[in-house]
């Protein structure tokens, strides 16, 4: 009877929240491949200091979106990064031939870099005539990422998608930076910075996989 309740507990852990174990596997239920991905995590080159790095976790959200969409097969963070640590950041955007030869073994490769992060006060922002004007309080949070997605199938690799991706949040207005530092005191901020970032990951992982899987 124990071995029957731990089986069954086993069962409902692997059907719980987040990707499903399945999601996992190259392939489909049918058995069709499903388009191979080697998507390396998220670059920061923006000024905009924060308590914590966010680059790892718009990396987790976006790879957390896919994988729980189950339509691509993603390789493991850290090996696509690997393989690609002999190319220089700026190379990632602008040497396409030393990428495809370090992702041989895959459909597609994605690279993204988040390019700037800037909070401004509301009423500097918004100059829209029709814009409520009394929001003392609020800040925008601008958040733009680039993004380039090869097909590297053909041996000559091809660019399927390269743009910035521009969103902006209101989020509620910090004094000083001093205030940004101390995340502790400050954890509704936080919270509304870190749903802005979840928010963006999601955007670019249905952008990713409509035209991952338009070009497979």
């Amino acid at each position: 009877m124990k071995r029957v309740f731990s089986l069954l507990l086993l069962l409902v852990a692997l059907c719980g929240c987040g990707p499903r174990y399945v999601d996992f596997f190259p392939c489909h239920d049918d058995g069709t491949y499903k388009p191979h991905v080697a998507f390396m995590s998220v670059l920061d080159s923006s000024c905009l200091e924060l308590p914590w790095k966010c680059a790892p976790e718009i990396t987790s959200d976006i790879r957390y979106e896919l994988m729980n969409n189950g339509q691509l097969f993603l390789y493991e963070a850290d090996e696509v990064d690997t393989a690609l640590k002999s190319i220089d950041k700026a190379q990632l955007f602008d040497s396409d031939a030393k990428i495809a030869k370090a992702c041989r073994n895959t459909d597609f490769f994605v690279v993204m870099e988040i390019i700037e992060q800037e909070l401004q006060p509301y009423e500097s922002v918004i100059s829209s005539p029709y814009a409520m004007p009394n929001y003392p309080n609020q800040s925008v949070l601008t958040v733009k990422v680039r993004i380039k997605v090869l097909d590297v199938r053909a041996g000559s690799p091809r660019i399927i998608l390269q743009e910035i991706v521009t969103k902006t949040y209101m989020v509620p207005r910090v004094c000083t930076e001093q205030t940004i530092r101390w995340a502790d005191e400050n954890a509704h901020w936080v919270n509304c910075i870190r749903k802005a970032h979840r928010q963006t990951a999601m955007s670019i992982s249905r952008r990713l996989e409509d035209v991952i899987r338009s070009a497979y």
